[in-house]
């Protein structure tokens, strides 16, 4: 796991939540064998899976994610997470807003030459979950219509449902939750999910 160290800040708030998330997003995929995401800051690999291993790509970020992908493939069975505060990496959150959104054009740049198929079309449904959460909630607010209780009802049943899968990876994880903090987060997490 990476967990990171945050101020009192929303957005370092967000962060924090959100990469837990990805945190269990990532062990579930590692768990069940279905799709694969790593992140450079706390990887353990032997050094000759990465010195045989060339991505054949130049970008500027995701080294960590083609390497995972292309030795998931290679070597299937080979990955694991492991789930425990022993093991977890400490870091920082991006400070600023700008900051924060230069980290997911980059992050999001790379998506597109992803190999893991599973990967891309889960992310793929993501996006137009959140892109209908949105697009329903701005429509009922325009339109004032029956639209707006069933916009509302599937918010929250989201958020209901990422602040179980949140706490549950926290808790094995031995980390605090915020449930304010939480929810403002959860609710900007499906506004700024389309990067």
């Amino acid at each position: 796991p990476v967990i990171y160290k945050y101020d009192a800040s929303l957005i370092q708030f967000f962060q924090y939540y959100d990469l837990i998330a990805t945190m269990g997003f990532t062990n579930a995929g590692i768990e069940h064998k279905k799709f694969y995401m790593a992140n450079g800051a706390n990887m353990s690999f032997s050094k000759e899976i990465y010195n045989s291993d060339t991505f054949g790509i130049n970008l500027a970020s995701g080294d960590d994610m083609f390497f995972v992908q292309q030795t998931a493939q290679k070597y299937p069975g080979s990955i694991r997470f492991i789930k425990s505060l022993m093991a977890a990496v400490f870091t920082f959150p991006e400070s600023s807003f700008a900051a924060f959104i230069n980290q997911r054009i980059r992050w999001g740049s790379k998506t597109k030459y992803y190999k893991d198929q599973n990967l891309k079309s889960i992310l793929g449904f993501l996006f137009f979950v959140n892109f209908f959460v949105i697009s329903g909630f701005l429509y009922g607010i325009v339109t004032m219509n029956s639209l707006s209780a069933i916009v509302v009802s599937i918010i929250i049943f989201k958020i209901f449902t990422e602040v179980i899968l949140i706490k549950s990876l926290a808790d094995k994880l031995k980390q605090k939750i915020d449930y304010l903090n939480l929810i403002i987060s959860l609710l900007a997490t499906s506004y700024f999910a389309f990067g």
